[in-house]
């Protein structure tokens, strides 16, 4: 995912020599056009270009205020986040105000797609951009047996009820 304007004009560039490399791979072996290694080639760098635009396309339309996420969930949350910033055009600093934490953390935060980032900041990130995130439970049975999961390490009993009500007094992000 591209995160910023630095990073797109990066790929806008690595995205223009792959086209250059591809096209003068395709003039300097049109002997070998027929040959599965000139085929598996081609499809290496066609398939590097179209994920490429792909980026780009999908940072322009972020860029230009249209956010969609289909499916959001834990997986692709931070992503969200990250996304619905872009969306907004709210800069780092911004959001850095809006919830207390130092820019340079937010853009660590994003560097990293939130990988070191608490549950409970993530929460107050997305409060932060206004997004109203419904996670659904999955319960899983073993016949009559119901199956209970310890809480994850650095995650406290008391964190989770602080956060449901939290959830509860401003209806932002609700996971069961």
């Amino acid at each position: 995912m591209i995160k910023n304007q630095k990073q797109a004009k990066a790929t806008e560039r690595k995205l223009n020599q792959l086209i250059q490399d591809r096209d003068s791979y395709q003039k300097n072996n049109e002997i070998q056009a027929g040959s599965a290694k000139y085929r598996l080639a081609l499809n290496g760098f066609n398939g590097l270009i179209q994920d490429l635009e792909t980026q780009l396309q999908q940072y322009k339309d972020l860029s230009e205020g249209n956010f969609n996420l289909v499916n959001p969930n834990l997986h692709n949350f931070s992503e969200a986040l990250i996304a619905a910033r872009i969306a907004q055009k709210i800069s780092h600093e911004t959001l850095a105000e809006r919830t207390g934490i130092l820019e340079q953390q937010i853009q660590r935060y994003e560097a990293t797609d939130y990988e070191g980032a608490k549950h409970s900041r993530m929460v107050d990130i997305a409060i932060a951009l206004g997004l109203n995130c419904n996670f659904e439970g999955t319960w899983l049975m073993n016949q009559d047996k119901h199956i209970t999961f310890d809480l994850p390490t650095g995650v406290s009993q008391q964190e989770i009820d602080e956060l449901t009500q939290k959830v509860k007094l401003n209806g932002s992000i609700l996971i069961h």
